[in-house]
C-alpha cells in the first residue's frame, strides 16, 4: 500500500517535478545541495571519481548529470514511480547511467555490497519503517561506503520569519505545484496574506495566530488542488498520508536515527540566497557508513 501510493503520488508530479523543486530547477540552491553531497561523502573519505553510486528515489534524474560529471564508473537510481523514471530516462543518454523502478526492499536484496555511495534525497521520510530501511541501505555499502541522507525536514516546529518569506516567495514564483496558479492570482493571494499577517500580528492573541497560519496553509493546498489546470487528482486522505509516511507526526533524524550514524543538522532555503540574512537549523541529513571495524 506505502508503494503504491507513493508511486501513484509521484507518477502524478511526474511532468512538473523538475520545475516546482528549488534544488533543482534554481542554478544557486542545486550548487548549494551538491556541495552538501560531495562535502559529505569527501568527509568520510569517498570521492564520486571512480566509484559506483546509487541514488534512492532518484525521481527525475534528480543529480545524474552531476554526479555522472564527476567521474563515476556507474551509476543507478531506482524510484517506485515509473513515470519520474521515464523522464529521467529522456534526460540521460550516457550509458553509464541505469535506471530502474523499483522499491528499495526488493532492489537491496539483489545488490549487497555494490556500491561505494548511496545517496537520496527527501527519501528517508518516506519510509514506513525508518530503521529496517536504512539497514538495508547499509547491506548495499561496499566496506568503507557511505549513504548520505539529504533534504529531511525537521517538522513540528514554529518557522521562523524568514522561513515564512521563503515560502511565499516559492508560492509566487512557481514552486511546491503552484505554478499551475496564474501568476496574477499569486500575487493577489500573496499581498492579502501579507496584510492579514501583519493585521493578526499586531492585534490578535498568538493562539489566534497560531490558528491563522494553518488556515493559511489549508487555503494554498485547497487553491493548488482545486485549480482546473493541475487536472484529476484523486488520491484519497489515506493515500496522501502515506506518501509522507514520517511526516504526519512529529519527525527528526536525531530521534529516528541518531543511533545508525552521523546526524548533521543544516539551514534549507529554496531561495538559497536568503541564508545570508538567516541560518535556521531547518533540515537534517544523515550519514551512515560501512567501515571495517
Amino acid at each position: 500500500m506505502v508503494h503504491l501510493s507513493n508511486a501513484k503520488a509521484h507518477d502524478f508530479h511526474a511532468q512538473m517535478h523538475d520545475r516546482n523543486v528549488p534544488y533543482i530547477h534554481r542554478k544557486s540552491t542545486r550548487a548549494y545541495y551538491w556541495k552538501l553531497l560531495k562535502d559529505a561523502c569527501n568527509s568520510h573519505g569517498r570521492d564520486f571519481n571512480g566509484a559506483t553510486v546509487l541514488e534512492i528515489g532518484c525521481g527525475t534524474g534528480t543529480f545524474t548529470d552531476l554526479v555522472l560529471s564527476n567521474g563515476v564508473s556507474n551509476f543507478c537510481g531506482i524510484d517506485v514511480s515509473p513515470k519520474m523514471i521515464d523522464v529521467a530516462r529522456s534526460k540521460t543518454n550516457d550509458k553509464r547511467a541505469l535506471y530502474e523502478v523499483s522499491a528499495l526492499e526488493f532492489f537491496a536484496d539483489k545488490h549487497k555490497s555494490e556500491f561505494d555511495i548511496i545517496f537520496s534525497v527527501s527519501f528517508i521520510h518516506h519510509l514506513a519503517d525508518v530503521e529496517y530501511g536504512l539497514n538495508l541501505i547499509k547491506q548495499m555499502l561496499k566496506t568503507n561506503g557511505v549513504y548520505v541522507g539529504l533534504h529531511e525536514l525537521k517538522n513540528h516546529r514554529q518557522l521562523t520569519f524568514v522561513e515564512r518569506i521563503d515560502h511565499d516567495l516559492q508560492y509566487l514564483f512557481g514552486y511546491s505545484g503552484s505554478i499551475h496558479i496564474p501568476i496574477h492570482v499569486r500575487i493577489k493571494n500573496l499581498f492579502k496574506n501579507i496584510i492579514i499577517s501583519l493585521s493578526l500580528r499586531f492585534v490578535m492573541i498568538k493562539w489566534f495566530l497560531n490558528k491563522y497560519m494553518k488556515l493559511k496553509k489549508y487555503i494554498r493546498y485547497r487553491l493548488q488542488m482545486s485549480n482546473k489546470k493541475v487536472g484529476s487528482y484523486d488520491l484519497d486522505k489515506s493515500s496522501i498520508n502515506y506518501v509522507d509516511y514520517q511526516l504526519n507526526e512529529e519527525f527528526s533524524l536525531t530521534q529516528k536515527a541518531g543511533h545508525l550514524g552521523e546526524v548533521i543538522p543544516y539551514s534549507y532555503f529554496g531561495f538559497i540566497e536568503l541564508l545570508k540574512v538567516s541560518k535556521p537549523l531547518n533540515h537534517e541529513m544523515l550519514i551512515i557508513t560501512n567501515d571495517v571495524k
